[in-house]
């Protein structure tokens, strides 16, 4: 009997310990940007510029953009 109980001990320890050690491995989202800022040359006032921003999720979970500024 005492063979048998060693084995379960060890087991019911490992168990209680899973979500402890799951708890750093959480899916989460990786927001990588190459190019985080741009500098336009002078513009004209009145003149509509555009820049596109690439960004890329390398996470493992789905990345959100809540909000977007300009400095």
């Amino acid at each position: 009997m005492r063979k048998r109980f060693i084995p379960l001990v060890v087991i019911v320890m490992l168990m209680a310990a899973m979500p402890a050690l799951a708890v750093g491995q959480e899916a989460a989202p990786k927001a990588v940007v190459p190019e985080p800022s741009h500098a336009f040359a002078q513009v004209l006032e009145g003149v509509v510029v555009t820049h596109d921003f690439v960004i890329r999720n390398q996470g493992d979970a789905p990345l959100v953009i809540r909000k977007v500024s300009s400095d």
